[in-house]
C-alpha cells in the first residue's frame, strides 16, 4: 500500500484514476481543496474517514501531510475477458461488500474451492488492501480479481459466456440443497446490511437461500460464500 500525503497530491491521485482504498482526513481541517478532495471521493465512490491529528501522523511518518493522506493500493486486478471466462467454471460476484474482513474471508474460501474468478464494483465496494491480504492468510494471488463498472451488465455479459447466474437471499427463492450443481456458475454475494440490490437480483437467474433455525434471521455474508462454494465445489 502505498501512501500519499498533502491536499494537492491527493488530489491529482484521485484525479489519475489509480486504486484509491481510502482517504484519511483530519476533523479538524477545513478549506476550499479539502472540499474538493471530498467531492471528489464522493464522485468517485471512494471511501474517506475522518481522524485526529496523532493518527496521520503516524501514518505519515511524521511528514508534512496538510491534514489528508491517500492510501493507493498496489495489487494488481486482472481483466475480465472472453478468453478468460471461456476457461473459468465457478465465478463469485460481490455486490458492494464494505467489510475488508469479509472481502479477504471470501477470497480464501474462493480459494480453496476453486473459485476462477472474484468480481467486485469499482464505486462503493471495499477494494483490495493490506487488510484483505491478511485475512485471506496468502491466498489473494491464487484467485483472480476483477473491478467492473457495471455489475448488472457484467452479468449479462457472464450470462453471454454461458454462465447460469445465482443470487443470494435471506429467505426467497429455493432452498440452495435444491439446486443442481452443473455447468458454469456465477454466484451473486449482497452488502452486509441490504443484501443484493433489487436491479441486480432482476439479472440473475434464479435466486437460493440457506436455510436457519432457533430464530437465527441472517448469516455473515463470508460464512454464506463458504456454504454455498463448498455446495458448488
Amino acid at each position: 500500500m502505498k501512501l500519499v500525503y498533502g491536499r494537492n497530491p491527493v488530489f491529482e491521485v484521485l484525479k489519475s484514476g489509480k486504486d484509491i482504498d481510502k482517504v484519511v482526513i483530519l476533523k479538524t481541517l477545513k478549506s476550499d481543496k479539502l472540499n474538493d478532495i471530498i467531492n471528489l471521493c464522493r464522485d468517485k465512490g471512494i471511501r474517506y474517514d475522518f481522524s485526529n491529528k496523532k493518527v496521520l501522523d503516524q501514518a505519515s511518518n511524521f511528514q508534512n501531510h496538510q491534514g489528508v493522506i491517500a492510501y493507493v493500493s498496489s495489487f494488481k486486478y486482472c481483466d475480465l475477458n472472453d478468453s478468460l471466462l471461456d476457461k473459468s467454471k465457478r465465478v463469485v460476484i460481490l455486490d458492494r461488500i464494505e467489510d475488508p474482513h469479509n472481502l479477504g474471508a471470501i477470497v480464501r474460501t474462493a480459494a480453496a474451492t476453486g473459485v476462477d474468478i472474484i468480481i467486485i464494483p469499482e464505486r462503493n465496494s471495499c477494494q483490495v488492501n493490506d487488510t484483505v491480504s491478511k485475512v485471506s492468510a496468502g491466498n489473494i494471488d491464487k484467485v483472480k480479481i476483477a473491478r467492473v463498472k457495471n455489475i448488472s451488465n457484467t452479468i449479462d455479459y457472464l450470462k453471454s459466456k454461458n454462465f447460469w447466474i445465482v443470487g443470494t437471499e435471506v429467505s426467497g427463492g429455493r432452498d440452495y440443497r435444491e439446486f443442481k450443481v452443473e455447468g458454469k456458475i456465477g454466484l451473486v454475494l449482497g452488502n452486509e446490511g441490504e443484501g443484493i440490490r433489487r436491479l441486480v437480483k432482476d439479472h440473475c437467474d434464479e435466486l437460493i437461500y440457506i436455510p436457519l433455525e432457533n430464530g437465527v434471521e441472517s448469516l455473515n455474508v463470508s460464512v454464506t460464500a463458504g456454504i454455498l462454494l463448498f455446495y458448488m465445489k
